[in-house]
């Protein structure tokens, strides 16, 4: 919805108005995101403006319309209009499919989920006080699925196909342990003892150099299990809760 509308003011309002769909969102707010510092009255006139022309785009494209309530605005949405609520839901159907160890069922929740990220959160929205409060939680909700989809994949027998993915993953977020642990699995069940031990090496080496710390429990007790050729390694693995 966002990336067909031109005005960037236009584009402020409806994310704003969608992160809480089916919510009031007070004119106050909304002035002060969009107009910060103008005086009260011409701000007003401005929203008006604003919400006026935005109901008509909206309703050219066959969208809900902007309701106004009593001291603000809400857009009205269903589980199905936005893509957040697609994702939430197809991360939970996952994470449930996955503590039941049905590993087919949640790789195919998880990357339904995971296919609706077309690119960076709200990328087409430049207001930081819309953008904050939100990023973090949902980018670090989509790292869970990625992890929890991974590892559910690696219990499917695809550990050669993921390594290449998972070598991306740990440089893209170089200090987030779990995804070193599956690329150590991914490369032990692939037949690359020697590369899995090198990873271990360089996972080390990070920890240690950035966060002044040793690898957490999880990527240390895995390490030694690929020193033993621990027999259970190629069945079962240390497994992180989902949160």
């Amino acid at each position: 919805m966002l990336s067909t509308v031109s005005s960037p003011k236009q584009r402020t309002l409806i994310a704003a108005l969608l992160l809480r769909s089916n919510t009031e969102v007070p004119s106050e707010e909304l002035r002060e995101l969009l107009w910060p510092g103008r005086p009260v009255e011409r701000a007003q006139i401005s929203l008006h403006t604003l919400i006026s022309r935005t109901r008509r785009e909206l309703r050219r494209r066959g969208v809900t319309g902007i309701s106004s309530l009593s001291s603000g605005y809400a857009i009205d949405t269903t589980h199905d209009e936005l893509d957040l609520n697609l994702f939430e839901r197809a991360c939970e159907r996952g994470r449930h499919a996955w503590r039941e160890g049905n590993w087919a069922r949640a790789s195919a929740a998880l990357r339904q989920g995971l296919d609706l990220w077309r690119g960076e959160f709200l990328s087409d929205v430049t207001v930081p006080e819309l953008q904050e409060p939100h990023r973090g939680p949902l980018i670090e909700q989509r790292l869970q699925a990625l992890e929890l989809r991974i590892d559910a994949e690696l219990e499917l027998g695809e550990s050669g196909a993921l390594v290449k993915e998972l070598r991306q993953l740990v440089m893209t977020h170089p200090l987030r342990e779990r995804f070193h642990a599956l690329l150590l699995l991914a490369l032990y069940r692939s037949g690359q003892r020697a590369d899995a031990l090198a990873a271990f090496r360089e996972a080390r080496r990070l920890m240690v150099d950035e966060l002044g710390v040793e690898p957490g429990w999880e990527l240390q007790e895995l390490h030694q299990r690929v020193l033993t050729d621990d027999p259970s390694l190629l069945t079962t693995v240390i497994k992180a809760r989902p949160r």
